[in-house]
């Protein structure tokens, strides 16, 4: 078979999509055309070419240029049909979503400093399973003075005041972890504590960013590398006279890195933030809402009453919430097996875990391991436990 010259443009977004591409055009022995000295390589001659249009409107000419098979592993010009392979944006938002909802904030806000096709997927997702009151939008584009964009400081006493003008606790989903450190210096700026007052997430665990903070940065995996591969899957099926995908093909985050920036429980009661913080810290072995109670000393009725009020549903629930959640974690960060999640979690046995997953989560957690589980050289740490 004729070996294929294929060209990558998509500049430096991100060295995970080219490991992807390159995974995969080592295994089918292409050879690649990689050069971003030159931003249109007109003349260029080959099989099949792989682009990101990320808002570089000279490239669109270039691609209609072309007489051979292109994939976009972008989403920045949804009108322009052409075969794509994306990361699933409204999924992220939705995990972002729901990490803040298990953690009873009521108040959220999205920040980034651009708004294009892609950001508006990422908040649609936030805004369509966020179960507090309406998220609040802040983008920085949309906000700055004539001709300061690019003047921190300026951005910096915009976000101080919108920060210091919101109410408390507060989530902030950020479109990623570059959005996620600007929130981080501005609430430093301000004396606001991270995660106590205001808690941060970011996308695309940029290690640098997200270890390397004040606050270690929470963030959503975003699986660079599965797009790149999967656009390269994509594109040997086109050159091969494949029919090209209708719609864009979907790559699933692959779960949260959960770091100090988004680990806090945004309750206001004393005594039942003690109670969620035992429940934590204890998540590994058998006890009931009695222990707890003792412990905090305070009567099981008055415990009772309070977590029903902030909460609306038992202490014995909140208690089983907190297994699937700890469990949740541990599918995403861990190649624990099932049976030793169950026991790291308190349920009796695996048939108990599975039981509780699928009626919270509506799956199995092998499936939910599959969807959301980092490859296996990336597996990372759930965060310590706090002590009670």
């Amino acid at each position: 078979m004729k070996q294929r010259n294929v060209l990558v443009q998509i500049g430096l977004f991100d060295q995970r999509q080219l490991l992807g591409i390159s995974r995969f055009a080592k295994d089918h022995q292409w050879h690649l055309t990689v050069d971003d000295r030159f931003d249109l390589p007109y003349g260029w001659d080959g099989d099949g070419a792989i682009v990101l249009l990320h808002g570089r409107d000279e490239l669109l000419p270039f691609i209609r240029h072309l007489k051979v098979p292109v994939v976009d592993l972008g989403y920045y010009y949804p009108k322009m049909r052409i075969p794509r392979v994306i990361g699933d944006h409204e999924m992220i938002g939705k995990l972002a979503a729901d990490h803040f909802s298990e953690r009873y904030y009521t108040d959220i806000a999205w920040f980034s400093t651009l708004w294009t096709n892609v950001h508006r997927l990422r908040f649609k997702g936030l805004c369509d399973n966020w179960r507090g009151n309406s998220p609040t939008r802040w983008v920085w584009s949309e906000n700055s003075p004539k001709d300061k964009y690019n003047e921190w400081a300026t951005m910096t006493r915009w976000l101080k005041s919108n920060l210091e003008n919101s109410p408390k606790p507060l989530a902030i989903f950020c479109f990623d972890d570059y959005d996620a450190s600007r929130i981080q210096d501005a609430c430093i700026a301000s004396g606001i504590k991270v995660p106590n007052e205001v808690a941060i997430m970011g996308v695309g665990n940029v290690e640098l960013l997200g270890e390397n903070r004040t606050v270690p940065l929470a963030s959503i995996r975003h699986d660079l590398e599965g797009i790149g591969y999967h656009g390269a899957e994509l594109l040997h099926k086109l050159m091969n006279g494949a029919h090209a995908p209708r719609n864009p093909i979907l790559i699933p985050p692959k779960g949260i890195v959960l770091r100090q920036s988004a680990d806090y429980i945004a309750v206001q009661s004393p005594v039942v933030r003690s109670a969620l913080i035992y429940i934590q810290a204890n998540i590994s072995r058998s006890f009931g809402a009695s222990e707890i109670a003792t412990h905090l000393k305070v009567s099981r009725t008055t415990l009772d009453r309070k977590i029903k009020a902030d909460m609306g549903h038992s202490l014995g629930a909140e208690i089983l919430t907190q297994r699937v959640v700890q469990a949740k974690l541990l599918l995403q960060n861990t190649s624990l097996k099932v049976q030793q999640i169950a026991k790291q979690t308190g349920f009796c046995d695996t048939s108990h875990l599975t039981r509780s997953f699928a009626k919270f989560t509506g799956t199995t957690p092998l499936k939910y391991r599959i969807r959301h589980q980092a490859e296996p050289s990336k597996v990372i740490c759930v965060r310590p436990r706090r002590k009670a």
